[in-house]
């Protein structure tokens, strides 16, 4: 049986009702552990992804990993309802077996060496503790899948916490209640996804167990908190340059501004990274340049080809003593008027409705190879290059 439950408190009743022999499952993520953050709550994340591929485009692997783990490190976590505290606390004075099953990878990534410890270590220092359950069970146990050659990400269970790894969480569940000798009568589980307290309500279907599932909503994942652009992108400005994620930003905050010039938060997204962001740009224009000729660089609105105007003059500025000799390269926006043809037929006044104006950048093969000049970077960018930004090439038509 699976049910909704808006209310954690709703599960006082099952504390105060259910058998010795019962087993008590908490989802860790969005079930027990929120975050402060607007932009890494869990209904903002498909605006979260889009910022993720950007820096995957913009950084090697190892980079992009190492950011990644700042943000997990330096995120603040939060606890989706106090109440969490006084059932557990009420799970553990009435001896019921109680753990966090959490679909979780556990191999080192970036700066986190141990992702199980460091999941264990969050959620203590949030008051919550499973380690009463199982006392007879090693504190680390890990439970790898003999379908897979690898050793890395396997599943694994440290102090209460299960952590699934490569693993689908009815087979982490198998494999940690086979360790620990225990069949439960009935299973009680809490998670935020339908899906998996489905899998697991199979699971315990085909052994004969119990399963009581709860489906949780809480207010926390009701109340989405709003994102600003503005502030995400200055936080991920910030996290480029600083190495430091910062969680909340008030833009009349004048320290940050310095450290990030909200101004140029724009096509490349990370002042800092525009050098790179253009070569892969330039790299791209290179290779759809025929050969002695140009293109343009062509965007929907003039505010992001004026954006682009500044960064490519930016990154045209000298940066070595044999580039101080050329002179400066301008970078001038051309306005486009183009015409609906199936419109042109029309009245005078939906013909002017049907005129689309873009904006256009011309760009040439000395761009790029001055670009070249200036940087060591070439063979690493362009064996990476990846360009997700809103603009397309075309070819300058000769007369």
């Amino acid at each position: 049986m699976i049910i909704s439950l808006t209310d954690i408190t709703e599960l006082h009743k099952y504390v105060n009702s259910d058998e010795d022999d019962s087993l008590f499952i908490f989802d860790v993520d969005n079930t027990i552990l929120g975050v402060d953050s607007s932009i890494l709550h869990k209904a903002n994340y498909n605006f979260l992804e889009v910022y993720f591929k950007k820096l995957e485009s913009l950084l090697d692997e190892r980079e992009y990993e190492i950011l990644l783990s700042i943000i997990m490190l330096q995120r603040k976590p939060r606890l989706v309802d106090e109440e969490l505290l006084v059932i557990i606390s009420r799970l553990r004075k009435k001896g019921t077996k109680t753990i966090a099953l959490t679909k979780f990878p556990t191999s080192s990534f970036g700066k986190i060496k141990n992702r199980a410890r460091w999941r264990f270590d969050e959620l203590i220092s949030l008051g919550i503790d499973f380690s009463f359950s199982f006392p007879e069970i090693p504190k680390l146990v890990y439970f790898p899948d003999e379908k897979s050659d690898s050793q890395e990400n396997i599943a694994t269970y440290n102090s209460g916490i299960l952590m699934t790894g490569e693993l689908e969480k009815e087979v982490a569940l198998d494999k940690f209640l086979k360790k620990a000798n225990f069949t439960p009568k009935k299973v009680i589980m809490v998670d935020d996804s339908i899906g998996y307290l489905q899998s697991v309500s199979r699971y315990c279907d085909e052994n004969k167990i119990d399963f009581m599932g709860f489906h949780y909503f809480p207010e926390y994942l009701k109340n989405v908190p709003e994102v600003d652009g503005k502030v995400v992108k200055l936080q991920f400005d910030y996290l480029v340059q600083n190495k430091s994620w910062l969680d909340q930003i008030n833009l009349d905050d004048n320290s940050v501004e310095s450290t990030a010039d909200k101004s140029l938060v724009s096509a490349t997204l990370f002042s800092s990274q525009k050098s790179s962001f253009l070569l892969k740009l330039l790299a791209d224009v290179k290779k759809r340049i025929p050969r002695e000729g140009q293109v343009q660089l062509v965007y929907q609105t003039k505010t992001e080809a004026e954006d682009c105007q500044r960064q490519l003059q930016a990154i045209m500025e000298p940066h070595s003593a044999s580039a101080a000799a050329r002179p400066q390269r301008e970078f001038l926006i051309e306005e486009i008027r183009s015409i609906d043809e199936d419109k042109s037929g029309e009245s005078a006044a939906s013909t002017a409705a049907a005129v689309q104006d873009s904006y256009a950048i011309t760009l040439c093969k000395d761009d790029y190879n001055q670009v070249l000049q200036d940087t060591d970077a070439y063979d690493e960018l362009l064996q990476s290059f990846l360009v997700t930004d809103h603009y397309h090439l075309q070819d300058i038509k000769k007369p």
